[in-house]
């Protein structure tokens, strides 16, 4: 018995099993180039793959054509990004010779899609490289982020530059009628002070499991009974545009590829608490989705072999742990246990006020958030594990804690790391923060226009 009672002590997560077992889961043109490796053209894209798409093994070539539009999309993609600012740049980037770099740009700037801005301050042998900026007016994305609990659509600029954005709260009398009529609605105030020629396309990053390769909203759990949705199909005829679905940690992770802190890296996983708990991964430089799409479901890795049942089927998934309702409501109901009169006075706690309250050393707080990143990283070390990533970065709600609670998960991390040794684990907040799958959604659509399919 006492040795039963030492293992519990070591476990935070077995003394977290009685709650949760009562709990439902639920025009100045510079071409003077310094550069040694611009002497050939080499097209050198990223490809994302949804589910089975683009998956077969048999490589196609490519005519002239798919070369020129593979090196406009590309070096569109570099400066949207940021990643290169000047022609110079562009050239050392891609390899690509200094007159196709500058057919390229010439191009962009007669479709009105660049811009030329001052000379470069940089030092530099030679006139000074003149800089090149996305237009932030020519070019728009709508995003649609679905939620368990609300709908947000975003207007995005090329340089995944939120314009505007509307929240539209869903209520348990949803259906599945009444869900497309938001999402329909809340599209048409977005964009009617903007010319419907300027919108390139529709990204709805959505709660899952998702039938990528179809766009179809398939049986996420406590969603209201709403299943089966064909999002892709219904969005398209409606509005007329190219409509590109995926989960929304995947999204949020391309965002963060693309946009993002994670910019240069081809190893990462996000990660993110709301209403669930999932990841998106970046292995190889591409989007990892799985065989049918339903890859990164880290949320459903068991921590705790004999706990309580998850919606899913399987028992103790870190989501019937750490979801973000149920985790706060167990820190309610202990802090009526333990008399914390700060956390029982506040009516509308967040993850924020728990936060706050850690950094301010209070025991209870402090206590509570290390357990939540004693969980949360068991979950995550058996994916570094398998995927030999050593940079994370968090986001969604979970952002709401800050470099305070990421350095928490990273000094589980690297001390339960079998790589410790020879590789240290970075733990970060997204740069978008909690607004990661909003900027996602529209990235969605940016992240084809890179790949030349739009």
């Amino acid at each position: 018995m006492n040795k039963e009672n030492n293992e519990k002590k070591k476990n935070p997560i077995s003394k977290f099993n009685t709650f949760y077992s009562n709990e439902k889961s639920t025009s100045n043109v510079s071409t003077s180039f310094n550069c040694a490796d611009s002497t050939k053209d080499n097209m050198a894209r990223t490809t994302h793959t949804y589910g089975n798409i683009n998956n077969s093994t048999t490589k196609k070539g490519k005519n002239l054509h798919d070369v020129k539009k593979g090196n406009y999309s590309l070096v569109l993609k570099l400066i949207c990004t940021g990643q290169c600012k000047s022609r110079m740049d562009i050239s050392c980037k891609t390899g690509l010779t200094k007159m196709t770099v500058t057919n390229i740009i010439q191009q962009l700037l007669s479709d009105n899609i660049v811009s030329e801005g001052e000379l470069s301050t940089a030092k530099s042998v030679g006139r000074k490289p003149v800089m090149i900026f996305p237009k932030e007016n020519t070019k728009f994305s709508i995003g649609v982020y679905i939620a368990r609990d609300e709908i947000t659509i975003s207007l995005l600029s090329l340089s995944a530059r939120i314009v505007i954005k509307k929240t539209i709260p869903l209520t348990i009398k949803e259906t599945q009628e009444t869900l497309l009529q938001k999402i329909t609605q809340g599209i048409n105030i977005i964009k009617k002070d903007v010319d419907i020629k300027k919108i390139i396309g529709i990204g709805v990053a959505c709660i899952g499991p998702l039938d990528l390769e179809n766009g179809v909203l398939l049986s996420p759990t406590d969603f209201y009974g709403i299943e089966n949705v064909p999002l892709k199909q219904i969005l398209e005829d409606w509005s007329s545009l190219p409509v590109i679905v995926n989960n929304d940690m995947n999204a949020a992770a391309l965002a963060e590829q693309l946009y993002g802190d994670g910019v240069g890296s081809d190893h990462f996983i996000y990660f993110g608490i709301t209403h669930g708990v999932g990841s998106g991964i970046i292995a190889n430089g591409k989007l990892f989705s799985g065989s049918k799409g339903y890859g990164g479901e880290i949320g459903h890795v068991s921590v705790q072999s004999d706990g309580p049942m998850c919606s899913c089927g399987n028992r103790g998934c870190l989501e019937v742990y750490a979801s973000m309702p149920v985790f706060l409501k167990k820190i309610k109901h202990e802090a009526v246990i333990e008399d914390h009169k700060i956390i029982q006075s506040i009516d509308d706690f967040h993850f924020w006020d728990l936060i706050s309250l850690a950094i301010a050393n209070d025991a209870f707080a402090v206590r509570k958030v290390e357990e939540l990143s004693f969980i949360v990283s068991t979950a995550l070390i058996n994916a570094i594990h398998i995927l030999n990533s050593s940079k994370i970065f968090i986001g969604h709600e979970s952002a709401q804690g800050g470099e305070w609670f990421a350095k928490k998960i990273e000094e589980q991390l690297n001390r339960r790391s079998m790589f410790r040794k020879t590789s240290v684990i970075t733990v970060g907040i997204s740069k978008f923060k909690d607004h990661s799958p909003i900027v996602g959604s529209g990235v969605l659509v940016f992240d084809q226009l890179f790949q030349g399919n739009l």
